[in-house]
């Protein structure tokens, strides 16, 4: 989301590694 990228991002990423 616009306010929370890099969040977003990392979470994206946490989901894809679990």
């Amino acid at each position: 989301g616009a306010l929370c990228e890099g969040k977003e991002e990392l979470f994206k990423a946490f989901l894809l590694l679990t």
